[in-house]
């Protein structure tokens, strides 16, 4: 079983829960287009988590807000 499988509990306790994650369990939506996931997160402070229940939850000021800092990231991250 690779590391980067659904089945793997240690990347569903943080990446299954996340509104970030993607079908394929090797992609993150943190940047897009996304990205390929160089490591499993072992807490919520190592990557861009935003748990799927909140995120329904949250204003759509807020997501408004994350949404453009995803974009704002995306563009940095691709000049590189």
């Amino acid at each position: 079983m690779s590391d980067y499988s659904w089945n793997n509990p240690d990347l569903q306790l943080i990446c299954g829960q996340c509104h970030f994650k993607d079908k394929d369990p090797t992609l993150c939506h943190c940047v897009e287009p996304p990205i390929k996931k160089a490591f499993i997160p072992k807490d919520t402070g190592s990557c861009s988590f935003v748990r799927e229940s909140y995120w329904h939850r949250m204003p759509k000021e807020k997501q408004d807000e994350l949404n453009e800092f995803i974009k704002k990231r995306s563009e940095k991250y691709l000049r590189k």
